[in-house]
């Protein structure tokens, strides 16, 4: 049997170690992130900036030209139905519905 230097670690240096990834939270957009940001020199020189999709949060969009019809939303606002369309007539069995009932006036109190 050969014998692993990884198991003469103690236990405490292995959960700070772990400790430390959870912290850092490595993901491959984070690796993504870091290649972008090195500079690279000689043959391997950057030519463009590199961007990494998602790394700002949400999208940017130009503004669009003032005869554009995409640059207001020309659509009034929605009136309300009058009827409350969450409202679900129980089906099922006799008795899953009385228990769904149940559970409904459980969840009332």
């Amino acid at each position: 049997m050969t014998h692993n230097p990884a198991d003469d670690i103690p236990q405490a240096e292995r959960r700070r170690i772990m400790a430390d990834d959870r912290r850092a939270k490595a993901t491959y957009h984070n690796f993504a992130q870091a290649d972008a940001d090195t500079e690279l020199g000689g043959r391997y020189a950057k030519v463009q900036p590199t961007s990494v999709t998602g790394a700002n949060p949400g999208s940017v969009y130009p503004k669009q030209p003032e005869g554009s019809p995409w640059r207001t939303d020309e659509c009034p606002p929605e009136p309300p139905l009058g009827c409350n369309i969450d409202a679900v007539e129980p089906v099922g069995e006799v008795f899953e519905i009385e228990a769904s009932k149940e559970e409904q006036s459980v969840e009332k109190d």
